[in-house]
């Protein structure tokens, strides 16, 4: 073998170590001849684009037509600054394949160029970078998803907390609004001036709530429910509270698996999620389409639909509001959750916040899908359970008379007071302090006269929780009913059956304790 064969063979085994190298990088390269024109292309340019190399030659056309409409134009300009300037140039733009599949690449150019500045030759390179691009756009979107999720927590305890002490203000005006109201005294203006009262302090009740239900602490009463039925009791209510150009259409699964979770709150979430839609239609004639169904939500799926970390694979039921109504920006979409945010001339409110608490609530997952003229799609997702869907039953009036002695604790004096009151207009005699400790001490020198102790949750020192088991050490047989602003449901689950009579949520009025007290085992 000679030199020059030597070299040959030295060649064409460099050439197809540069071509394997090419492909396990995902990287091709060509060369632009800029006297002739004459364009070439790597193999691996080819195996990027998904292009025969016997069907398409290598030309700019072609490279264009490869490239996504979206990004031709800042590619194109990339190029020509680059001969303009004469510096070579990196931009990183989609590829539009045939089966409409987008992939990333990275492409780094560099020009040479005669010493009057005509350009003489173009090489460039063009890599795969889709993985990396599609890491970094998930990384990006956990990052917002966790600075997000971390404001409205913040926000979340702050609206706990606010409505955990307006609970206390309104349980003082209900519950003596009700003690007024037993007297039979009064006068028809008086009686009238009263319910006023109460009916302002319902509905700041029922703001307090939205509140709890935004901090994830709103008052749960579980049950099994069947999302199609719930919605189909809710449909004379929901229609009556539509503009008359909404049409209301339902398109609802017959059979679905029940979904543990509290009958009120869901029915807030349905009503919240329709009225906002009708609202997005601007009075202008559209459609608000409710539809329920299954799904088996592999780690795919929960991922592909951007639910993330919020919900593990399984079978869920879901629930879709969608309506053709104005649509939202993103930056609309990003605000959405936030308390007191909208988009109206008029109105505050804690709508979409309140029901995200509430979803998370009953561990499920929301996902909003909107372009602005387009309308708007939320879906929900909510964990399915094997046991049937329960029967709502009306609740009955309940008159109870009690006797013996009652020992109220709360670090509230009005709210103390208001207990006392309702506790003898029962029939009960009272004691009261202001403390776990008080009360442990209380009990301890008079429990053979005390006959039920009415326990506020969250006290200063002693709280609640500690208290009752200090008092059910104390005496296995003390009969306690906890009272909370907050629901405090995952503190009760764990005293239920250990001797826990009852809980009643602030703010109550004399009939809530009525309820409550029926339910005790009196000796």
């Amino acid at each position: 073998m000679n030199e020059v064969d030597a070299l040959r063979v030295e060649l064409a085994a460099t050439r197809r170590v540069l071509a394997e190298s090419q492909r396990v990088a995902r990287l091709g390269n060509w060369v632009l001849d800029h006297e002739t024109g004459e364009l070439s292309w790597s193999a691996e340019i080819f195996e990027l684009f998904e292009l025969d190399p016997d069907k398409f030659g290598a030309s700019y056309e072609a490279f264009l037509h490869a490239i996504h409409p979206g990004d031709r134009d800042k590619v194109s300009a990339a190029y020509a600054e680059s001969l303009e300037t004469r510096q070579p140039y990196e931009i990183t733009h989609r590829l539009l394949l045939p089966d409409d599949k987008i992939r990333w690449v990275n492409e780094r150019c560099h020009t040479f160029f005669t010493a009057e500045g005509a350009p003489i030759r173009s090489h460039g390179t063009v890599q795969d970078v889709t993985a990396a691009v599609l890491a970094h756009q998930e990384q990006t979107r956990l990052q917002e998803h966790s600075a997000q999720t971390q404001r409205l927590e913040s926000l979340g305890l702050l609206a706990g907390g606010i409505a955990h002490d307006f609970n206390n203000l309104l349980t003082t005006v209900l519950g003596n609004c009700s003690v007024i109201r037993s007297q039979r005294d009064l006068s028809g203006a008086s009686q009238r001036s009263l319910a006023d009262i109460e009916e302002g302090a319902r509905r700041a009740a029922l703001l307090c709530a939205q509140l709890l239900a935004y901090a994830g602490k709103g008052r749960f009463v579980s049950q099994v429910v069947d999302l199609s039925n719930l919605i189909r009791s809710m449909t004379a209510l929901v229609r009556v509270s539509l503009p008359r150009a909404t049409t209301l259409k339902l398109d609802l699964t017959d059979g679905l698996p029940g979904v543990e979770g509290d009958l009120a709150q869901l029915q807030q979430v349905v009503l919240n999620l329709v009225l906002n839609g009708a609202e997005a239609l601007g009075g202008e004639e559209g459609t608000v389409h409710l539809r329920t169904g299954i799904v088996d939500a592999d780690l795919h799926y929960v991922r592909a639909n951007a639910f993330g970390s919020e919900i593990s694979p399984g079978k869920y039921v879901f629930l879709e509001v969608t309506d053709d109504g104005c649509g939202m920006s993103q930056e609309t979409q990003q605000s959405l959750f936030e308390p007191f945010f909208t988009t109206k001339a008029t109105g505050r409110g804690l709508g979409m916040s309140a029901v995200q608490g509430i979803v998370a609530n009953h561990h499920g997952a929301m996902r909003v899908y909107s372009e602005e003229g387009l309308g708007s799609t939320f879906k929900l997702l909510f964990p399915a359970t094997s046991q049937a869907a329960e029967e709502v039953v009306a609740e009955t009036p309940v008159t109870f008379k009690g006797k013996g002695l009652v020992l109220v604790v709360d670090d509230d004096d009005s709210v103390r007071r208001t207990a006392l009151r309702c506790f003898s207009l029962l029939g009960f005699d009272t004691l009261d302090c202001e403390s776990g400790e008080e009360a442990l001490a209380l009990y301890a020198a008079r429990s053979t006269e005390i006959q039920l102790v009415f326990l506020d949750m969250t006290m200063p020192g002693i709280g609640g929780r500690e208290c009752f088991r200090r008092l059910r050490v104390f005496d296995a047989d003390v009969q306690v009913i906890l009272t909370s602003g907050y629901n405090e449901q995952r503190t009760i689950s764990t005293v239920v059956g250990k001797g826990l009579a009852g809980f009643v949520q602030k703010p109550y009025s004399l009939s809530d304790l009525e309820h409550a007290l029926e339910q005790v085992e009196w000796d």
